[in-house]
């Protein structure tokens, strides 16, 4: 480390002699000796002088012989100095609890976060760990590799001991590929536990090399359950998208499914763009006009700047102020996307044709009248939908008691015609609540609960539970104490829409033993396939364009802990 002398000198080019900084004299300097550079400042410059001397001082000091008993360092703090001075200076070595301790916490944040193992060689993250704990060395990658590989072993068999206690669950399933290609098929379970809770678990991502049939995906899921060892009796229902091949391999196992809601819905809007050619022309036409706004930053800008000029002409008495308005691409396979590209494009419809129409190379995609016109019908059909797609879309609250409740609202508020509608916005809200309400068949939950269970099914672990109110009789049939079950059930009041349903059976469910029962089996069935849909996404922050050549081995193991711990 060079010395605190050449603060205030300069080398010269002869190598003989430094400049003082503070007054341009030369010094003689030969070599690395600074005595006479010190002498000058001393005799020149004291105060500079006096700030090297006191930065050259040691931490401590030996006591002055000289000075009073009273005012002497007391016995031992010379020696305790200069131990914490040494172990400060020691490195750490693996196996002390120290060092186990950032190795164990640098590996969750690596698995947690879903980065790469090679982020522990990069500068910053060894600065970091320096500025965090000086005497830690940071090990090579493999470390955390291995130490993530042991971490997985112990989430494993947290989440296995976890699946082992539950009665039923219900799962969610989709396919996927990574940015190397490389296909993927996720799992999620859900069940209600003892404690009236909703839980959810992640099975990770399976790589499926073979072709996407219905069989080989019947093979990879009942592998999945197995290895899992979860029992497939206890599936009560898979949620997946209306892919053929799954559906396919759900009927050819004899499970029941459901059908996604979000899928669905988003199915019935574009079917029924599709077979519309006004609806269809005005959707491309705002599609690609979007389109050349999110492929050149000059026309974002200048967009940016036409609203807020046209903001500042409106009367501040009659408009709010309000920001900018940034159009949205629509994706095919994003519910809910086409809504929120039209509903902003409408809303900047005026800034959007005066920038368009301002270049000859754009000036041909400014919609025409017409084209607004049916943009402002379909909006005012779908705009409201994509709020219901949000609400069950959720997997931490129950979904599938509320589809129902949802249909009919849609059938009765949102997609009825309403008085001030067009004509072209009612042809649309009939066209869609019937194409939604043909996916979605079903019988009414009391018959299905009554007429589907055997009284083997009803007796067993439930055959001793006492209800509390209104006990049957010794010789009653488990059928029979489940319709005087639910005959209570029906007398109690209406549960409001804000009302968790688990909170509901948690305070009644002793009153309730048999029904309690069946609202832990179906209300874990997911009213959409979001888990899976946000299980890749994860999977996506994880299997990186940079980490595209992970194995597949390695990125099941990463997705599962960045989603599980």
């Amino acid at each position: 480390m060079p010395s605190l002398v050449w603060t205030y000198f300069k080398k010269n080019a002869d190598g003989l002699s430094a400049q003082c900084q503070l007054c341009g004299n030369s010094i003689k300097n030969k070599g690395s000796n600074t005595s006479n550079l010190l002498g000058h400042l001393r005799n020149r410059h004291a105060p500079q002088h006096s700030l090297i001397s006191s930065k050259k001082k040691p931490a401590y000091s030996a006591p002055d012989s000289s000075s009073s008993s009273s005012s002497s360092r007391p016995a031992g703090s010379q020696q305790a100095t200069l131990a914490a001075a040494i172990e400060r200076s020691r490195k750490l070595t693996p196996g002390e609890k120290r060092y186990e301790e950032i190795t164990d916490a640098v590996s969750f944040y690596l698995a947690k976060d879903g980065q790469a193992f090679n982020s522990v060689q990069r500068p910053g993250f060894k600065h970091l760990m320096r500025v965090m704990d000086p005497r830690y060395q940071v090990p090579v990658k493999s470390t955390f590799s291995r130490r993530t590989a042991k971490l997985y072993d112990t989430t494993r068999t947290s989440v296995l001991e976890e699946l082992s206690n539950i009665d039923f669950f219900a799962s969610t399933t989709d396919m996927w590929s990574s940015h190397g290609m490389t296909p993927y098929i996720g799992y999620t379970v859900h069940w209600v536990d003892e404690a009236w809770r909703l839980r959810s678990r992640s099975l990770g991502t399976r790589y499926v090399p073979e072709d996407h049939t219905a069989a080989n995906l019947s093979v990879c899921m009942t592998d999945l359950l197995d290895h899992w060892g979860l029992d497939v009796d206890k599936q009560v229902a898979m949620t997946t998208d209306n892919g053929a091949n799954i559906v396919k391999a759900c009927r050819d196992l004899d499970w029941k499914g459901a059908t996604c809601f979000g899928h669905n819905l988003h199915l019935a809007i574009t079917t029924t763009i599709s077979k519309d050619d006004r609806l269809r022309r005005a959707v491309a036409i705002c599609s690609k006009a979007t389109a050349a706004f999110s492929m050149s930053f000059k026309r974002k800008r200048e967009l940016e700047k036409v609203q807020l000029r046209q903001q500042e002409e409106l009367d501040a008495q009659e408009a709010t102020p309000r920001a900018p308005v940034k159009l949205a691409v629509a994706c095919p396979t994003r519910w809910g996307s086409m809504a929120r590209m039209i509903d902003r494009f409408l809303k900047a419809r005026q800034s959007v044709t005066t920038v368009l129409q301002g270049n000859r190379d754009t000036a041909h995609l400014v919609p025409k009248w017409q084209d607004i016109d049916v943009l402002e019908a379909l909006n005012k059909a779908i705009t409201p939908l994509a709020t219901f797609t949000d609400i069950l879309s959720g997997d931490s609250y129950i979904t599938i008691s509320a589809l129902k409740a949802v249909l009919h609202r849609l059938a009765k508020f949102e997609l009825h015609p309403a008085t001030t509608d067009e004509q072209l916005t009612i042809d649309i809200k009939q066209e869609i609540l019937t194409k939604l309400q043909a996916r979605f068949v079903g019988d009414e939950e009391k018959e299905l609960l009554i007429n589907t269970t055997s009284d083997e099914d009803l007796g067993g672990a439930h055959s001793t539970t006492e209800t509390p109110q209104t006990p049957a009789s010794a010789g009653a049939s488990p059928r029979d104490r489940l319709q005087k079950e639910l005959d209570m059930y029906t007398k109690f009041p209406n549960a409001t829409a804000k009302e968790d349903p688990l909170d509901w059976w948690r305070v009644n469910c002793k009153n309730l033993p048999l029904l309690s029962q069946f609202a832990k089996k179906y209300l874990c069935i997911q009213a959409s396939s979001s888990a899976s849909e946000r299980l890749f996404s994860k999977a996506g922050q994880v299997i990186t364009p940079q980490r595209a050549q992970m194995k597949p081995e390695k990125a099941d193991m990463c997705v599962f802990l960045r989603d599980n711990l």
